[in-house]
């Protein structure tokens, strides 16, 4: 299980990495960069690790979210799990939805088919 302590400990690790990205005042270790990306990614995917791969709660259904699933990685899980959906300025449209797992934009409704 991820404790709180675990997740100082991945904090902590990417200051020292993020302290090692700049090698000069103008220049940009961007493997370093990539690592903290990396471990954003990782600590995101444990943090919804345990909600994962479950139909969408009633009370999630009662709040307009749906059984997302991801076509590219196979993840699924409840929509709001997803990652962007934001507002695009003042534009009145919106940023694309993508899997938390692997930044897929091609999200789809699974259906519970032991229900039909």
């Amino acid at each position: 299980m991820i404790t709180k302590h675990d997740k100082e400990i991945v904090d902590t690790i990417k200051k020292y990495i993020d302290q090692q990205a700049m090698v000069s005042e103008i220049e940009v270790d961007w493997e370093k960069i990539h690592w903290i990306e990396t471990l954003d990614r990782l600590a995101n995917n444990l943090r919804i690790a345990p909600i994962s791969f479950r139909f969408c709660s009633p009370e999630d259904i009662t709040d307009s979210y749906y059984t997302a699933e991801c076509s590219a990685c196979g993840w699924w899980g409840s929509s709001k799990l997803l990652d962007g959906g934001g507002a695009i300025a003042d534009t009145g449209d919106y940023f694309d939805c993508t899997c938390p797992v692997c930044g897929n934009a091609d999200i789809d409704e699974k259906y519970d088919e032991s229900k039909t």
